[in-house]
C-alpha cells in the first residue's frame, strides 16, 4: 500500500521507507517516535519478520503496535511473523491504492 493511501487516513506525520534497512535505520533515530508501524512481509534487505524481531528486542520502542499487510500466503511464514511479536496481519490479494 502506498504512502499517498495512508496519507489521505492519516492525521499526523507520516514516515515512509523504501525497505526494510531504511526502516530500522528510522527506527534507530532517536528524534522519532512512532505509535503504529505498518510494514510488509516481503521487503528487500530485512523483510517484514527481521525488522519486526530487530523491533522487539533491540529497539527503543519495543511495544510500538506493528500491523504488517502482506500477501503472503505461506502459513509457515505467517506463523513465524506472529511468533516475532507483529500486533496484528492483514492478508491482502493485492494493493488497492
Amino acid at each position: 500500500m502506498s504512502a499517498r493511501c495512508w496519507k489521505t487516513w492519516a492525521s499526523k506525520k507520516i514516515t515512509e521507507a523504501e525497505d526494510g534497512a531504511h526502516a530500522l535505520a528510522e527506527l534507530q533515530d532517536r528524534s522519532n517516535i512512532f505509535d503504529l508501524i505498518v510494514t510488509d512481509y516481503n521487503m528487500p534487505n530485512i523483510d517484514g519478520k527481521e525488522l519486526t524481531e530487530h523491533i522487539r528486542q533491540g529497539s527503543e520502542q519495543p511495544t510500538v503496535p506493528i500491523l504488517m499487510i502482506t500477501s503472503e500466503q505461506n502459513e509457515q511464514h505467517l506463523a513465524a511473523i506472529q511468533r516475532a511479536g507483529v500486533s496484528a496481519v492483514v492478508k491482502i490479494g493485492r494493493a488497492s491504492c
